[in-house]
Parts: C-alpha cells; structure tokens; sequence
C-alpha cells in the first residue's frame, strides 16, 4: 500500500463524495503480499472461486503461507502520482468549483504553491485538506 498519498487521497475521495473501487486479494499470513487481487463487478465471487480451487491443488502451498482472502477499499490517485489522470482531472475539476476558490486570494495562494514547484493537486490538496476531518465518509 502506498504510504502519504494514500492518507491524501482516502481524504480527497470523502472530500468529494466518492467511493474507493473494492478489491479482493490473495494475501500472505501477515498481509504484506499478495499472490493475485480481483476487482470490478464479481471480484468476490471471483477471488472466492480461485482461492477454493487454489487450496484443493495447492493445499500445502496455502498452509505454510497462511493464504488468506481480504478486501481492501483502494481510492484512486488523485495526486496524479502514479498516472491516474481522470482522478486527477476529476479533482481539479471539482476543487475549483469549491466557494473557498471564489476569492481571488485563494487562487493566488494556490497559484504561489506551483510556481515554487508543486503539482496543480498537490497544490489544491494543500490548501483544501486542512477540512479533511470533517469530512465525512460516503456509506
């Protein structure tokens, strides 16, 4: 899982409403790898399909790796930091429509933060995360 961007963009994804994509992985005892992962539509019934397989043909395999499902909610990049650009693109959109960028000031602040070498959403992210914790998670 990535590290800081991650908090970012969980926080920038409840900000705006939206939902993380859920995933099903083939994880090890301690979670710290997975084998395979499954998403969209059917990633459950998918996931559950090849672990029961897996166990019948590779029933030792699953035991000393303590082979595990898990899901996971995984949010898009919208830092644009791993190339993600409709996540982006999406909250860039989306943070200029906010009222706090109708003052002038705001924009200029923003405007300051790229010239001295930050991103369009980093910028953004800067100025508008410091709400993040009223920001409540979409059910």
């Amino acid at each position: 899982m990535r590290q800081m961007s991650d908090d970012r963009n969980v926080a920038i994804g409840r900000l705006m409403g939206e939902a993380p994509d859920i995933v099903w992985a083939v994880m090890n005892g301690d979670e710290t790898g997975t084998m395979i992962d499954f998403d969209g539509r059917h990633a459950e019934h998918e996931a559950n399909r090849w672990f029961d397989r897996h166990k019948r043909e590779f029933p030792s395999n699953v035991e000393a790796n303590a082979y595990h499902l898990v899901r996971q909610e995984r949010w898009p990049d919208y830092l644009g930091e791993f190339g993600d650009c409709a996540a982006s693109s999406r909250f860039i959109n989306w943070a200029f429509r906010q009222t706090t960028f109708a003052h002038p000031e705001n924009v200029i602040l923003s405007h300051q933060l790229i010239v001295r070498g930050m991103t369009v959403q980093e910028a953004l992210a800067t100025y508008l995360l410091p709400a993040v914790d009223d920001a409540p998670a979409r059910q």
